[in-house]
């Protein structure tokens, strides 16, 4: 290889990772926060509707968890979440079971609805932000993609397999027709 050749492959690199960095990066905080901000405003309308109480300790436990969530969404890497999940365990190997006793003693004086509502925010803010993860972690970003590609290779060939079995029933379709249109006394109406 030459220099010129060399140079001309660091700029690509280069290129590259300016755009998964900077800008793949920062579209998928704005999707991750705009996902948050969805989540957190159908419990406020909840709460507006009456169907959550503004001074619930669940729904307060949960809204903050969803400003957290807005607030750092920026520095939410998996490098970030498991150096996070490592230390937290060394620190203070208790928080997670205390926050989700908390959250359980919360809940506790809540109706269905009201618990499912709480409940699913809850799993819907951690299943955006783990879609987050895997798709700004390099070591899990080409598997994602990967999947995604099966996916719509997936859902490409189911689309043809359908069309294929409706142009098929055309032909059994006109067919019914015309022997259901024959006046031959067999069928009475």
């Amino acid at each position: 290889m030459n220099l010129h050749t060399i140079l001309i492959v660091y700029a690509e690199l280069s290129v590259l990772w300016w755009m998964y960095a900077w800008l793949y990066y920062g579209y998928r905080t704005d999707l991750l926060r705009f996902r948050l901000f969805i989540i957190r405003d159908q419990l406020f309308e909840a709460a507006v509707k009456g169907e959550l109480d503004f001074n619930s300790p669940a729904y307060k436990r949960t809204r903050t968890t969803l400003n957290g969530a807005l607030r750092f969404a920026h520095r939410l890497t998996l490098s970030k979440l498991l150096i996070t999940a490592l230390w937290m365990r060394r620190k203070d190997p208790t928080a997670v079971e205390r926050h989700h006793e908390a959250m359980r003693l919360a809940v506790r004086g809540l109706t269905g609805n009201q618990k499912r509502l709480l409940l699913s925010a809850q799993e819907q803010i951690r299943v955006v932000m783990l879609i987050h993860v895997a798709h700004v972690s390099l070591p899990l970003f080409p598997l994602v993609m990967l999947f995604k590609f099966g996916l719509r290779l997936h859902w490409w060939r189911e689309n043809r397999v359908k069309r294929k079995a409706f142009n098929g029933m055309k032909e059994i379709e006109a067919h019914a027709f015309d022997l259901g249109n024959q006046n031959d006394g067999l069928y009475a109406h």
